[in-house]
């Protein structure tokens, strides 16, 4: 699922939701141009602004693919790839061990 993340006087504000209508929604994301607009006309209207974009990758690192790249729309966005939690905890685990000198 993609987030639009909005942000109103400088604070986070709410997630404006996209659903994932890939052809292979497992390894692809893709948002149809309607909702999009709909999503940003509701932050427009409601005097917000748009701060960022989120999405995981539960299959492949949290690393932009170059469709990733290609679907960056919106350049005054950020845009945030959350790792899987197998990601995370090998980091975790990966940390642990170079704080023990193993």
């Amino acid at each position: 699922m993609l987030r639009l993340v909005e942000r109103a006087r400088q604070r986070y504000h709410r997630n404006s939701s996209a659903r994932n209508d890939a052809d292979k929604p497992e390894t692809r994301y893709f948002a149809t141009p309607e909702e999009l607009f709909a999503a940003m006309r509701r932050i427009r209207e409601s005097g917000q602004a748009l701060l960022g974009v989120y999405h995981s990758h539960p299959r492949t690192a949290a690393y932009p693919s170059a469709s990733d790249v290609e679907m960056a729309f919106y350049p005054e966005a950020f845009y945030f790839i959350i790792p899987s939690s197998r990601e995370l905890n090998s980091g975790v685990q990966d940390r642990g061990r170079k704080n023990r000198g193993c």
